[in-house]
Order: structure tokens, then sequence, then C-alpha cells
């Protein structure tokens, strides 16, 4: 009879942990898999961005030549700010609700700063199309 109750005894901690495991094992991958989520919903925003960003450049190249200088100013998809579109002409796609502002830099470059609703910012130097924190590409450039 002793050997029973043992048994029993000994088979009711091991259901708990067998449930606990498989409990943690799923909390586990539904963390990888939410954070995985996330990465890739910021690098799939930052991509189309930087199209979108690329697009001013053929605008911006146009009133560079008419001006003589880059124009500056915001565009926002959410406050109606329309300062680059009145000056150069250019226009995001009408599903973005992105902030775009271009400050110049230096006498032959203008730099673009990107940011979303959700926080997420992205910062570019034109013409040459490079992130601004990279600095040794941007002096490799000549600007």
């Amino acid at each position: 009879m002793k050997v029973f109750f043992i048994s029993l005894r000994s088979s009711s901690f091991i259901e708990p942990a067998i449930i606990a495991a498989v409990v943690l094992g799923l909390a586990g991958l539904f963390v990888y898999t939410y954070f995985n989520f996330v990465e890739v919903r910021q690098s799939a925003w930052q991509i189309s961005t930087k199209r979108v960003m690329d697009s001013m450049q053929p605008f911006q190249s146009k009133y560079h030549q008419q001006n003589g200088r880059y124009a500056v100013g915001i565009y926002d998809g959410m406050q109606s700010v329309h300062e680059l579109t009145t000056k150069i002409g250019w226009k995001p796609s009408l599903t973005d609700q992105n902030r775009y502002v271009v400050h110049i830099v230096g006498k032959n470059a203008y730099k673009v700063i990107v940011s979303s609703p959700a926080g997420d910012t992205v910062c570019r130097i034109y013409p040459a199309r490079i992130d601004c924190f990279d600095l040794g590409a941007y002096h490799q450039s000549g600007i």
C-alpha cells in the first residue's frame, strides 16, 4: 500500500510540472514571435519610408537648379502641414501619415528626417542617399 501511495504523490508533482513546462514553452514562443514581428514591421516601414524619401530627390534637384539651394520645410500627413509640397511639388502617397522634415546640410546637401505616428524615425542625407549616422560614408561621398 505504501508503494501505491508514493506513486500517486509523485505523479501529482509531475503533472503540474509538465503543464508549467508547456505553458512556459508556449509563452516563450509567443514572446519570440512577437519581437520578431515587431522587428519585421519596423524593417518594412523603414524600407517603404526610404523609397518615399527617395521620391523627393527629383523635386529637390529641380528646385536646386532653379534657386541655387535645396528647399527646406515640413510635410505632415497627420496635421496637413504642406510646406514642402507648395515649394517643390512633391507629395508622398495619400496613405502616408509620416512627418517629413527637411534641413540644409552644408552647401550641396539636405537631410530628411521622417517620423511615424508610432514614434519610429528615419534620417537620410541627400543627394548621396546615405543614413545620417553614417558620417564616414558622408565624408567619402564628397558632399
